[in-house]
């Protein structure tokens, strides 16, 4: 009835014609700036009422054509949901939204009636504002099968959250009035309704679409599978990768691919499975491609979808994956594996030099220091030939080599350079040979280790430097070199360069080299501390170390689990001998009675490698080098890499260096690990793997799991979401066979149901629990 009476009112002021009504999507013609044509127009439009008071300021309309914002608050308090009006206002703009302001009702054509959403995709609102045309923005939609990228916790108040369905992604807006904050997000697949609103302060406004559901009954959960173990990859190959997941029960699958360029996009089917556990084999992919991929999880109409993975397919057969690991001192050869000797007292001059001068198209480095002629010489000399050289440098004195390039117009940036400059060191030694040509998969070299590019750097210091042919390798440092570089191009681009925090842990970090499993981390977002304690407590037979700088507890910490849980280990480092007692971790080791020295040569000890179960004899053989010091500088703002490379003969070729760096630093020859077997006094061990079912389930917040292992081994206890995401890790290292219980207090997460797994090699169980807020 109130209504009825205002509309009366303003109808005998109205002064327009019934014949005057626009299509509301005419108020969505926008010029080339992105700017309504009819911008402060006044016109009328025919429309039910979609959104009335739910946003408290903002209500919204839409006829067959489209919809749009009314922001008028004699409006918005009078309007209901269903009401069908002629209305009159005029067409303003605000952070990209077309809406109607100073708004009169000309007439009520209805009541009460059921206004219609459009169902769209994700895609849909990717592609809205294209050409100039805005169909979805103010109208009331429908989004069916999305899955959140963050589904724990509550939905903020006035927060956004990001949402995909496999055919893109968009935002949510959980706006502040609604009764939607505070309560908790969806954890699988769901359906949404809500309004298309905009929310971009830039020309041509093409941008910050975003869905608002009015209640809480616009976000529908759906009855689809759940994962209880993660989208991961098993195994891949240059044109393939197998993958494995899990539901709660039987469940049909599917493996979505699309490649970063978007040139290879396809879904392959798996069959139905009893247990929910599927293994597959997605096949037809194109080598050196970085890929997305997601698992599709249904059982009738509803599918839920796995968390996004990124990877890398391996390089294709020209590419030899040979590694050529250089020394710049002495090593001890009596270590070494038949026909597998080190290189000792290597030229680092003329390893570099042979590189840039074999260079056909590109050249990208990214170095700490340069102050060798001879190096820059063959620089200029390689532009001069056609190769196109890119250089990312530290924030310093240009030293008089990298003036040199500068004067013969390579470009050279700094970290200061553009608006995201970082708080560190461009602390990187890499560089990439004829990564960014397509010609031939054979030519790409990538360059990293230890050593600065100075006299002192490769001529007195200890040094590591490894040098390793492989296609997708290239790849993965030319994306971080791009990142810095901000642009793909010969050219830097101030406005999308990016160093320190400001880059993003964008990556692939599983590698396939010939055969090997290589890791790769940036720094520092990537985790390099986690990464490295990670294989610190999976050794099982020794740990050999040579640093410049250890100052990180944390790692000090879990070399020390390994000496404690496993006797006969061997864990042995050697540091600079220019440490500071204050910060460096040198004398709690000492304190400890670990078998660690300081450098006894001439210059610095300038290496930041590890050697994990170098001999073999148990466990398996890793190597951890790079630029990256085991410093909190270079763990949470220095630009670094750090490579993992699994492989005994690598392995073996660190183990003869750090064997004559521990003879020059101890006087000792290097003891090779004998492994002793253990034994448990404790007669009362479990007779199988058992994982117990949480107690008290449901919970709230803490809740303690119990499990029992016969064997000795490595230990993971982790907690997924219903999409099969991490959440919470909270057992991870070796234990012995017995009895354990562990507390997870959930204080930080969402309502919902959760899944505990215990992973004990490749074996593993998981259960459910029910977390109550």
């Amino acid at each position: 009835m109130r209504i009825t009476l205002i509309a009366s009112v303003l109808l005998l002021n109205a002064g327009i014609s019934l014949s005057q009504v626009r299509p509301i999507s005419d108020l969505h013609q926008n010029n080339s700036s992105g700017v309504p044509t009819l911008l402060n127009n006044v016109v009328q439009v025919e429309g039910i009422v979609t959104v009335s008071d739910q946003f408290t300021d903002l209500s919204f309309v839409q006829d067959s054509s489209g919809g749009v914002g009314v922001f008028d608050s004699a409006f918005v308090n009078s309007v209901q949901i269903g009401d069908t009006l002629i209305i009159t206002g005029q067409v303003a703009q605000f952070n990209g939204l077309t809406r109607l302001i100073n708004v009169t009702i000309d007439s009520v054509v209805g009541v009460g009636g059921a206004p219609e959403y459009l169902v769209i995709r994700a895609a849909d609102i990717e592609g809205e504002g294209n050409g100039g045309v805005e169909n979805l923005e103010g109208r009331l939609i429908r989004l069916n099968g999305a899955s959140l990228s963050d589904p724990d916790r509550n939905w903020p108040p006035g927060g956004r959250e990001t949402a995909s369905d496999g055919t893109g992604s968009f935002t949510i807006y959980s706006k502040r009035n609604t009764e939607i904050p505070f309560t908790p997000k969806p954890r699988g697949s769901f359906d949404i309704i809500g309004v298309i609103s905009q929310l971009d302060i830039n020309s041509p406004f093409t941008s910050g679409y975003e869905v608002i559901p009015r209640f809480l009954s616009d976000i529908i959960e759906r009855d689809a599978p759940v994962f209880i173990s993660p989208l991961t990859i098993v195994s891949f190959g240059s044109t393939w990768v197998d993958v494995r997941w899990a539901t709660e029960d039987s469940s049909f699958g599917s493996v979505s691919f699309e490649s970063e360029s978007g040139n290879s996009v396809g879904v392959q089917e798996t069959e139905l499975t009893d247990d929910g556990e599927h293994d597959f084999r997605v096949d037809s992919l194109t080598a050196s491609t970085f890929y997305h991929i997601r698992a599709n999880a249904w059982l009738r109409a509803d599918t839920t979808r796995s968390a996004e993975v990124f990877f890398l397919t391996s390089s294709p057969p020209e590419s030899s994956g040979e590694i050529k690991v250089f020394f710049n001192k002495k090593v001890d050869t009596t270590y070494a594996i038949p026909g597998n000797k080190a290189i000792g007292n290597a030229s680092y001059r003329f390893i570099i030099l042979n590189r840039i001068n074999s260079a056909e198209y590109t050249i990208d480095l990214a170095l700490y220091s340069l102050s060798l002629d001879i190096i820059s010489d063959a620089l200029i000399a390689a532009k001069d030939r056609g190769v196109v050289i890119r250089f990312v440098y530290e924030d310093r004195t240009t030293q008089s080599a990298v003036q040199s390039l500068i004067d013969e117009g390579i470009q050279v940036i700094k970290d200061n350079f553009g608006t995201n400059d970082g708080n560190g060191l461009m602390h990187n030694k890499f560089i990439i040979f004829d990564g960014r040509s397509d010609s031939s998969a054979s030519n790409d070299w990538v360059l990293t280790g230890s050593a600065n590019w100075t006299a002192r750097g490769i001529d007195v210091n200890m040094q590591n430097l490894i040098l390793i042919q492989d296609q997708a390798l290239a790849r993965v440092y030319t994306r971080e070199f791009n990142e810095m570089w901000g642009s793909a191009s010969d050219v830097a681009n101030a406005d999308s360069s990016k160093f320190s925090s400001h880059k993003s842990n964008n990556i692939p970090h599983l590698l396939n080299i010939g055969g090997r499993r290589v890791e790769v981390y940036m720094s520092p977002t990537d985790g390099v501390t986690s990464q490295i304690r990670n294989k610190i407590a999976a050794a099982r037979e020794s740990l050999y170390f040579c640093i410049l700088a250890y100052t990180r507890d944390d790692i000090a910490g879990t070399m020390r689990g390994r000496i404690d849980n496993l006797p006969g280990f061997h864990l042995r480092g050697i540091f600079d001998h220019s440490m500071d007692p204050n910060v460096s971790v040198y004398p709690d080791m000492v304190n400890w009675g670990v078998d660690v020295h300081l450098d006894d040569e001439s210059g610095t000890l300038h290496h930041k490698y590890m050697v994990i179960d170098g001999f073999g004899t148990a466990g398996n053989p890793v190597v951890i080098t790079g630029s990256h010091n085991w410093s909190t500088a270079a763990e949470t703002r220095n630009n670094e890499n750090t490579i993992i490379i699994y492989d005994s003969l690598i392995a073996n070729l660190y183990v003869q260096e750090f064997a004559e760096r521990y003879r020059q630093a101890s006087g000792d020859s290097l003891p090779i690990p004998v492994m002793v077997s253990v034994t448990d006094e404790d007669n009362s061990l479990p007779t199988e793997f058992t994982l117990s079912q949480n107690y008290p389930n449901p919970f709230n917040p803490v809740t303690t799991v119990i499990y029992s292992l016969s064997i000795s081994g490595f230990v993971n206890l982790s907690i997924y979401n219903i999409r099969g995401e991490l959440v919470s890790t909270v057992v991870n290292e070796f234990q012995k066979p017995g009895e354990y219980r562990t507390k997870w207090n959930a204080d930080n997460v969402a309502s919902g149901i959760y899944f505990y797994r215990l992973q004990i090699g490749s074996a593993s169980v998981s259960k459910k629990m029910l977390l109550l807020k």
